[in-house]
């Protein structure tokens, strides 16, 4: 949409109860992630009351190395469908990443970064919302 707002949105969507595991098998780093994915419908969901809604909600997991270069980056989908009478889901999913690991970095020091692939009018969107 050109212009979002409250009055026009089909659905949200939030990560929660992010479970990570890390573990190094010889030149390489494995990565296992439980994200939990919390949604809600909005006004312009559904065109009739029994509709059954369904979003997918890209974002993504990136891994950056000690000095913030980004080693692994994927772009992924929450798909989400809500029954005719369901306004809120949750649901997890499980991600799972090998990248190869510079010799001599401490992967202690590594970052995992999650977030939701958005448009500028999302970002804009989500920036003026949140403005105390």
């Amino acid at each position: 949409m050109s212009a979002p707002s409250a009055a026009t949105e089909m659905g949200r969507l939030s990560m929660s109860d992010l479970k990570v595991n890390c573990e190094v098998a010889g030149d390489e780093m494995i990565v296992e992630m439980d994200i939990g994915f919390d949604g809600k419908l909005g006004p312009k969901a559904r065109w009739k009351e029994n509709d059954q809604a369904s979003f997918a909600y890209p974002y993504f997991v990136a891994v950056t190395s000690p000095d913030g270069t980004v080693m692994s980056k994927e772009v992924f989908a929450a798909s989400v469908s809500y029954g005719a009478k369901e306004n809120d889901i949750r649901q997890v999913e499980t991600i799972h990443q090998t990248m190869p690991i510079r010799s001599g970095d401490d992967v202690s020091r590594y970052a995992i970064v999650l977030g939701f692939q958005l448009s500028d009018e999302q970002l804009a969107y989500n920036r003026e919302t949140k403005k105390p």
